[in-house]
């Protein structure tokens, strides 16, 4: 029987402050909330496990440099310790696209997810290299880990696992959860499931 890991499916604010002088006011940016901060150097600490283990490994995601693909700059973010892999990301006006990434080939498993969204909103967003359409549905919930509660954004991939959110932002902080279950003889198995938990984060802007 054939199985693999189904992708389940941030994006974090930098929030600046300009302070005022006395008797005068100096010029104060607006606040830009979003799924993932994307600054040089962020990072954040995931816990993982799954249906028999409350800890199988750890790993870290680092926002380590900016690069260019197609004329477009995306941040690039390497991750170590139970998993090796790099992704790019980039933050549009309407959301967060995160992609896995290599130099050879490119983006793999290319996702979007709208950013703000309403509970229950659904958009379709066409994978960049493919024919393929995806209905992303957005579910917005509290999410409790530890004993830290988030206010999320969870994005249900409806053409994979329509039955919960594979990946879940919260505001200003980040990915908070990513939950990939078993796809096994052509249908999903929820039974079985792997899960990052983050457990610490640096955020620098």
């Amino acid at each position: 029987m054939y199985k693999s890991f189904v992708l389940l499916a941030v994006l974090l604010p930098a929030v600046f402050f300009a302070g005022c002088k006395e008797q005068t006011t100096e010029p104060t940016r607006e606040q830009t909330n979003t799924l993932l901060p994307l600054a040089l150097g962020n990072s954040w600490k995931y816990k993982l496990y799954n249906q028999s283990s409350d800890s199988t490994g750890q790993v870290v995601w680092t926002v380590d440099k900016k690069i260019i693909v197609d004329s477009l700059e995306y941040f690039f973010i390497r991750t170590t310790g139970f998993t090796n892999n790099s992704y790019v990301a980039r933050i549009e006006s309407d959301g967060l696209f995160l992609s896995a990434y290599d130099s050879l080939n490119g983006f793999s498993f290319p996702f979007f997810f709208k950013y703000p969204a309403d509970d229950n909103e659904t958009y379709q967003y066409k994978m960049i290299g493919s024919d393929s359409i995806l209905n992303i549905t957005v579910k917005k919930q509290n999410l409790l880990i530890g004993n830290q509660n988030y206010s999320c954004y969870g994005y249900i991939n409806q053409n994979l696992n329509p039955y919960f959110p594979f990946m879940y932002f919260s505001e200003n902080i980040g990915l908070i959860r990513h939950k990939l279950v078993w796809y096994v003889g052509g249908r999903i198995d929820t039974t079985y499931h792997f899960i990052y938990d983050l457990e610490s984060k640096t955020i620098n802007n």
